[in-house]
Formats: C-alpha cells, structure tokens, sequence
C-alpha cells in the first residue's frame, strides 16, 4: 500500500485533554483509575445495597465531565444537544480539534473529507433519558433515535461539519476504530477521499459510578489494569475518544502538511472457528494479521522497535498476544529484548475508542522518539512466555539511543475480529530560511472562533504555545492559522515580526465582530497573506492549541422515581459450603443441608453426580434411578432454596458444588453430569475439579445445549413468562388460561399473576407456590448462561446424549436462543466426545418409561466402555 500519513489527532481521554496532557501521562507510568465517591455511584443508579456489597468496585477512569458541550460552536439548539449521546457529543468535538490540529479545518468544499468511527451503544438512551421518561421504548420515536442511535454518529458528524467524502461507521468490538483506520487508509488509496478522519468514542454511563464484579468475565475484581503483570486479573472500562486526520502521503508533502508518522501497512483477519470458544482468541490468526501488515508495509520484524498492544490483563488473552508476536516478529530468546506496552494499562479499556487511542499513542512514541513505561507494572508474570519471545515490558521512559524507525500496533477485538498497523517515523524536514526572512516582514495572524469568549481564550492558548515552543516560526504559525482554521463570528486580527511579539499582542488583542475584521483582511492575496508581505512557498503547517470551547452541562434531568417495589423476600437455607473464591455477598449460615445432596441408589460401584437442570430440582433423576441396574450410584445436586434471589453466576455456583461434592467424595476420579441447564454446569464443575488437579472420569451430557448458544442473549421478564408459559403447556397439556397466552397482557408480569389466570385444572395455593418458585430458579439460572463460556477446554472425554426427536423451538425461541447441534461440544474437550442417540424429546425426556430405560441401559454400557 502506499503510505498514509496521520497529520493531525486529538484526544479527550482520562486525565488528558490535549496531546500534550495525554504524552505527559503515559511518559509518567501513572493511571486514571480513581476512587468513585458514594454520591457517584448512587447517582448512576447504584443502590445502597448493591454500594455496600463486596462485589461491587467503586472505580473509574471516565473524563472530567462527560457531560460538557458547545452546542452553540457546532450549530445545535439546547435541546438536541440535551438528547444528544455524550458520545455523539465527544466524537464530533475530537473531530474538529484533530482538524483543527491537521490545519485543515477551513478545507475547500472540492476536498472531499471521509468520516470512518466507531461508537459504543448509547447507555444515554437506555439510562438517563428512559429514566426521565423521554424514551419509552414501545414506540418510535424519531428525535431520540437519529440522536442517540450508533448508526448516526458519522452521519451527524459528516452533516455539522460539511464533509462530502465517506460516512462510514464501524462496529467489532475493541478493534473497531482501529479497523475504522484500515478502513479509511484504503479508501484514501482508491482515490474515495482527499483527507479522512478516523475517531473512536464510548462512554458506558452505568460505570461512571462503579462496576459489579460478576465473575467469569475478563473485568476485574479489583480494578487493577496490569496487563502481562504477575498480579493480573483482568481489566476496567475507561471512556473517552480520539481521533486522526489521515491522507495520502505524496499530497501531504505537496501541502506541506505537518506528520507525526506514516502508517506504512494495515491488515486485519477473523480468528475463524478453530477455538474452544467465540470469545476464546486464536495465536495463529493474530500472527498472520501481523505478519500481512509487515509485507504490506515492507517492513522486515526486525525494523519493528516497539509494539502497542491490545492487553486485555487476562492469562488467556495476554498469552496468546505475545505467542502471536513470537511467531509474527520471529522472536527467539536470544534476541535483543523488544519492549511492548499498551494504554489500557494507562487508562483502563477504552473499548471502541481503544484502538485509535493506541494509534495516538504509537504516533507520538515515534515522534517524541521515547519507549515509554508500562503504566502500574510490579512484576513480569513468569508463565505468559515473555522471555521465550525476547519480549520486555519497561518500568521507566526511555529515550531511543538509536532511531526508533518503525512501531506496530494491536487490536484484537473479542469474537475475533484482528488487526495490526505498521508505523513508520516521519523524520523532521529540514527548515531553511530563506535570505527574505532575515528583513523582519510582518506577518497577519487571524484567530477566529463563533463567540468573543472562545476567540480570546484560543488565542491566549496559541501565545502560551508560542512562549513554550521557540522552534516555532512565525511564517508557519501564519500559514497555519490562514489557512487552516476556519474564520467565524469573532476574530483577533493581528500583525508580528516575531514570534515573541505576536505572544504578546495576541494577549492584548481586542476581539472583534466579522464585519470589523474581515476589513483587516481586504488586503489579503490568493494566500492569505498581506500583499506587502513576500509570499513564501516553504511555509509549513504546524500543530498549534484548538480551538477553547465554551462547554456547558448537557445532561436530561430525571424524573422522581416512584416507590420500588418490593423484592421477593429470599428463603432462608443452608448452603451447600464455603466459596473462597465468590465475592458474591452471602447470608451467615451452618450446618449442611441434606436435600441438597441426594442420594438415588445404593454405594456400590463409581457414584455419578447428576446436577439439577435450570429449574433446580432432581425429581426426574429420581424415576431415572429405579431403571439403573446397580453397576454405579447416583448422586443429585439440587438447587440450594436460600440461593434464590441471589443471580448467582455459572462460576460461583459450580464453586459451591464443587465442594458439596468433595465433602461426599474427597479426590478423583470423578463421574460428572446433568441434563439441560445441568449440563453446562457440571461442565464449569468439572473444569474447577481439573484446575486444582483432580481427575474427571467423564463428562455425560443428557440434552444439553452446547455453551456458545447462549452467550450474549438478552430477555426481558415477558419473554421469560412466555416461554414458562410454553414450558407448562408441555407438562400439563390439559392446562387452560382465561385468555391468548401470547398476548402478554399488561399487568401479567409475574408468574403469580400468570398462574392467576389459569382456568383449569385447578391449581391448589401449594401448587401455585412451587411452581412460581420454580420459575424464579429457572429464569436465574438461563439468565447466569449469558455471561459464561469454558475458559479452556477440558482434559475429560463427554459423552452427549441426544433425543432422537429435535428440542422444540416454543421455549428456546421465546428466549431467543437458536438451538445447535449438539455435536459442537466437541470442541469444549481434548479428549473426544462420544454422541448416542436415545428415544424421545427434550422436555418429556425423563416422563417416558421407555426414554428412561434407553437412557439407563445407554448410561450403563458407556460408563462400562469407560472401563
């Protein structure tokens, strides 16, 4: 590809609203993340209880306010702006100050400007506008959606700004502005765009206030973001955006446009389905990125002098990063050590902003010629193969003792989506002075903004700018602000011999209206430059302060919330056994409860530990016990009554199981299993059982969809109800209600008021009581599938069992899950998976005589095969 040079950026991150304030904090090793005061959190709408819990995390790394905004210099009533997501907000302003910083923001109307970006999904929406009941979600409402919808963001940019080029907004995860940057390079090379700005944006309103740790997720119990480190354990959100103005290489040099690097080669893959799961990364997938982006840039590893990476803090992803750069760089441990590094450990996980946060970080590493520290590092985490990749992360900023000529930068985006950029140093161009300059010729300097406040305020910025920088001349600080800004309402109209003395009238100025001014300018040439002024063809654009905008609060004021309802009050019951590792906060109790355990058959031979599927109870494994002929014991883990309310996770669950099991048999090996909902649970048991050593026999499987079908599957209460409603349907055929059951009546949002509705048969008060305690059970536990995945594969063989007649859609639809064959849990092992074929269908799976005898006989001729 032929090279493109990023010629102008901006930043409004945590703890930096500048370049400069950004540089400073990743050369000084320090984090954003900070204590969030109570006030914060319940003002994110945390409550006290959920504050005081051990699981909750009262950090953040969020911008000074979010909520700041010039809704006047972009042309927005105070409404729009009010209704507007922050994000919107903050992309279109960083926007406009890297082109402003480019000097081209006063760009001919023939330049085409392309915007590519990335957004996270609007929480504005969904939290504070629904709570002050601007958005109701049950109709379409126009104003709301163009302007908190994500599919608008480039749009809304490209309209407030003027630009003609490209709108083009793009969505993969944490890579997705830096795939936005690959994106916007190509299209520069077909000729789509003259000039193409890349930005990212997220703010995730919830965690301006702190975060609940759930568990079995790549977030961090402590919010302590140290990627590669010993300490690791996993990462936190951070807000904010960035932003590049980008363009072809030959026309910046043509424009004399100021490059703080080229990127020389760009490249992005998909880690495919060769993994043990969609989240699970793929080292292979991610060298071949890197590797594509060095050929494309014709870079050799070798040149490479630093890496940004992705850093996701976690064992799993930090360890396939660097098993991706060992193979990609061609690293060996006798190599000079390669230092790498990454802002998320600077700034927390900046998400859809994450990836062009990283290219503004590479860029100003190779302009600024400095390895900076890996911020929060303690110690290197011995088992990640750092040594085996000559891979170092540094503790302090490191000036390059040779020429830092080329950086590569990661983004690796959770599902899969990879890609890697190549840098490549812009040396200084050289500056003459022609024999002209020497004669002290004035030059004009025009500063504008849309009000008189902005006006004076920028132009004491650009002063102090003048005062901190002497390399600065005065020929390119006038080329620049002539003809790189744009001229607005209010101007300061200036003349200077010197860079001293236009600091200095800058600051005593007084700021004018446009008619004033412009009759300042009636003397201007085609250059903008004084007629009696020698115009210059050597002069330079520079990067000088943006525009100071007057930001205001933009923020809907909720209404009164009403009295909560109460919640349903949770059953006293004793648990299963300790859980050292939840943070989940539990009741005091002691003792053991013996429904919990339950013991089917006699003691002789191997015992298998059937876990509860989703609605918690063991009943069916109790007709499945009277068909087994002796050869082993059946054990049943049941739902625990005192868990209920609690939304416990997989992974929490799991840990209280695997004790209740090691208190009934203290070592291996164990026979594990469970149908539905149990299935996957006992999977989680199992992989706890083998992470401490213990050895997994087998792994049974009684229809049981695979993990991967419910990951990142949302529903609301209705959904549940409807598909508890289809669940009865099929165990009691006879059951009637007063009315259609898929109308979801307003006022039937409970299983009480559900099962009031039933006309016949007759429930007893007894009845109607278990079953809605039942429905609580089971929707807990659909919902705790959401958020878990194996986190690697198991050493154990599993053996599936799947009905003959496929699961109906009635119930997993109304959930909408899309059922899988059961085959793909093939991948969840290392050591084979066995399918057998057994009479039946799901749900009436264990009320057949003759389903239960074949799932009997099978269970006993593959325990037996298992020897």
């Amino acid at each position: 590809m032929n090279d493109i040079a990023i010629i102008g950026m901006a930043a409004r991150l945590p703890g930096a609203s500048t370049l400069s304030e950004l540089w400073e904090l990743i050369v000084s090793g320090k984090t954003t993340l900070e204590p969030v005061p109570r006030e914060d959190s319940t003002g994110s709408g945390f409550v006290d209880a959920v504050i005081d819990s051990p699981a909750f995390v009262p950090i953040r790394s969020a911008l000074d306010d979010p909520a700041a905004f010039d809704h006047t210099y972009f042309g927005l009533s105070e409404r729009e702006a009010t209704i507007l997501d922050p994000q919107q907000r903050i992309f279109v302003e960083t926007v406009w100050s890297a082109l402003e910083d480019s000097a081209h923001a006063s760009t001919d109307p023939k330049v085409r400007v392309g915007v590519f970006g990335s957004c996270g999904p609007s929480t504005y929406l969904m939290g504070p506008l629904a709570q002050a009941d601007e958005w109701a979600g049950v109709d379409v409402q126009v104003d709301l959606l163009l302007t908190n919808a994500v599919d608008y963001v480039c749009n809304r940019t490209a309209y407030l700004l003027g630009f003609t080029g490209p709108s083009v907004m793009v969505r993969a995860a944490d890579a997705s502005s830096l795939l936005a940057v690959h994106l916007a390079a190509a299209s520069l090379n077909r000729g789509e765009c003259d000039i193409a700005v890349v930005a990212g944006a997220s703010i995730f309103i919830p965690m301006l206030g702190g975060y609940i740790y759930y568990g079995d997720t790549t977030i961090s119990p402590t919010a302590t973001v140290t990627p590669f480190d010993a300490k690791m354990d996993g990462t936190a959100p951070g807000s904010g955006a960035a932003a590049v103005v980008l363009r072809r290489a030959e026309d910046s040099r043509a424009d004399r446009d100021h490059v703080y690097a080229y990127i020389a080669g760009t490249a992005t893959n998909s880690d495919g389905n060769d993994r043990v799961s969609f989240t699970a990364p793929h080292p292979l997938r991610r060298a071949e990125a890197i590797s594509e982006a060095l050929s494309q840039a014709g870079v050799s590893p070798a040149e490479v002098g630093y890496v940004e990476t992705t850093g996701v803090a976690t064992a799993l992803g930090d360890r396939a990063e660097i098993h991706a750069l060992r193979i990609a760089l061609e690293r060996s441990p006798n190599d000079p050590p390669l230092p790498i590094g990454s802002i998320r450990a600077t700034m927390g996980n900046l998400d859809t902003a994450a990836g062009v946060a990283a290219l503004v970080k590479s860029a100003l590493v190779l302009h600024h010629q400095v390895v900076p520290p890996l911020a929060g590092l303690t110690q290197p985490h011995p088992l990640l193969g750092l040594t085996e990749a000559a891979l170092r992360l540094p503790t302090h900023a490191e000036p390059a003792t040779e020429e830092l000529a080329a950086v590569g930068v990661n983004a690796f985006g959770t599902g899969g989506t990879n890609v890697h950029l190549v840098l490549r140093r812009a040396r200084p161009e050289p500056t003459w002075l022609p024999a002209s300059s020497t004669t002290l010729l004035p030059h004009r300097v025009i500063v504008s903004s849309a009000t008189a406040e902005s006006t004076q305020k920028t132009a004491m910025a650009i002063a102090d700018a003048l005062d901190a920088d002497p390399s600065l001349r005065l020929a390119d600080v006038a080329f620049t602000l002539s003809h790189g800004r744009a001229r607005l309402a209010f101007g300061i109209v200036v003349s200077a011999t010197t860079t001293a003395q236009l600091a200095t009238r800058l600051r005593e100025a007084e700021v004018l209206r446009m008619a004033e001014w412009e009759a300042y300018t009636a003397d201007e040439d085609a250059n903008g430059r004084p007629r009696y002024a020698e115009t210059q063809h050597h002069d330079r654009r520079v990067s000088l302060p943006p525009t100071v905008l007057k930001r205001t609060r933009h923020w809907i004021q909720p209404t009164p919330l009403p009295a909560p309802i109460p919640l349903r009050p949770v059953p006293q019951q004793v648990r299963l056994g300790p859980s050292p590792r939840s943070t989940f906060p539990r009741r005091e109790t002691s003792g053991t409860n013996s429904r919990d355990l339950i013991r089917f058959t006699g003691e002789s031979g191997p015992t298998l530990f059937l876990v509860h599927p989703a609605g918690g109870t063991t009943t069916s494994y109790g007709d499945l016990a009277q068909h087994l002929d002796g050869t082993f014991a059946l054990v049943g883990l049941s739902f625990p009554d005192r868990f209920t309310g609690l939304n416990l996770t997989v992974h929490e669950l799991a840990t209280e199981y695997v004790a209740a099991i090691r208190s009934h048999q203290p070592e291996g090996p164990y026979l594990l299993g469970g149908y539905d909902f149990g299935g996957n649970l006992a999977t989680e048991i199992a992989l706890q059982l083998e992470a401490v050593g213990e050895e997994v026999s087998a792994l049974l499987l009684l229809s049981a969809q695979p993990p991967h079908v419910y990951t990142a599957n949302t529903c609301e209460q209705s959904a549940y109800l409807g598909a508890f409603r289809q669940m009865l349907r099929s165990l009691v055929p006879s059951l009637q209600f007063d009315e259609d059951v898929d109308a979801y009546p307003i006022g039937v949002n409970t299983p009480e008021r559900m099962l009031e509705r039933v006309v016949s048969p007759q429930l007893s008060d007894e009845v109607r009581t278990e079953l809605c305690n039942f429905f609580y059970v089971w929707r807990e536990n659909y919902a705790s599938l959401r958020w878990w995945i194996p986190t690697r594969p198991l050493d154990c063989p599993i053996l599936v069992f799947e009905p003959e007649a496929p699961e109906s859609p009635a119930v997993l639809g109304r959930l909408h899950i899309t059922p899988a064959p059961l085959s793909e849990w093939a991948r969840y092992t290392h050591s084979g998976m066995r399918l057998v074929r057994i009479p039946g269908e799901h749900q009436s799976l264990f009320r057949s005589a003759a389903s239960l005898r074949a799932i009997a006989k099978s269970l006993t001729v593959e325990l037996n095969r298992l020897g």
